[in-house]
């Protein structure tokens, strides 16, 4: 998704730290339903593809500080 992609390029540019959520098991897994969320610094960041296709992304973010939980019922 174009948005994203421009939404990577601009902290990968600007740097710094911003507070980051992830999801380890999806929003179906009723056993862990929620997310984790941290600050963190992007660390890592490559594009790979070709013009016209589809692109990957590999994204590499170092947390600063201990990830908390966050349960969503």
């Amino acid at each position: 998704d174009t948005d994203a992609v421009l939404l990577w390029r601009d902290w990968l540019l600007e740097g710094g730290e911003r507070n980051v959520r992830w999801l380890t098991d999806g929003v179906a897994n009723a056993v862990a339903n929620g997310y984790f969320s941290a600050p963190g610094i992007l660390t890592t960041y490559e594009e790979t593809g070709t013009r016209g296709e589809r692109w990957s992304l590999n994204i590499g973010i170092t947390l600063n500080g201990a990830p908390t939980f966050t349960a969503v019922p």
